[in-house]
């Protein structure tokens, strides 16, 4: 158990992505620290994956890609309105994979994406295909990790 009282910062060492840094702790019957080294990787500052990707057809043949954001601040939902995205901006990085390989990549504001019919078509190389597509939000110090999607043609 770590007592709160006895944790500190020691100020002067700023913290750098990247940087390996180590840790000590002593227990209260050690007569030497415990030590571990840490490789700081950022993952405090990126945002959350989006969640609940799906991909609708409309009539004219039209895909909607479509994905729900994540925020690192969490206030609870209050009053109906969205909690605020914690980031400078809002933008999401799609990229478009077919056999492995990448075929196209989108950048946008809003939470849906709309692919038309022929590009569609042309993405799966053909009349039928499977189509991988990974989602991101873009935040200020990082990308997220991916949501991933995989859709038949």
């Amino acid at each position: 158990m770590l007592d709160s009282d006895t944790l500190h910062f020691v100020e002067g060492h700023p913290l750098i992505v990247g940087q390996d840094i180590t840790f000590e702790a002593m227990g209260l019957a050690d007569v030497l620290p415990e030590t571990t080294e840490l490789l700081l990787n950022g993952n405090a500052l990126r945002p959350l994956s989006p969640v609940h990707s799906s991909f609708d057809v409309n009539d004219a043949g039209d895909g909607l890609l479509s994905w729900i954001r994540r925020t690192r601040r969490d206030n609870g939902w209050q009053d109906s309105v969205d909690i605020p995205i914690g980031e400078d901006v809002l933008s999401f990085e799609i990229l478009c994979y077919s056999s492995g390989l990448l075929r196209s990549a989108w950048t946008t504001d809003v939470e849906h994406l709309v692919i038309p019919a022929a590009e569609l078509t042309a993405l799966a190389g053909g009349l039928s295909g499977v189509l991988d597509f990974e989602f991101r939000q873009i935040g200020t110090h990082s990308k997220s990790g991916p949501a991933l999607l995989q859709i038949s043609i």
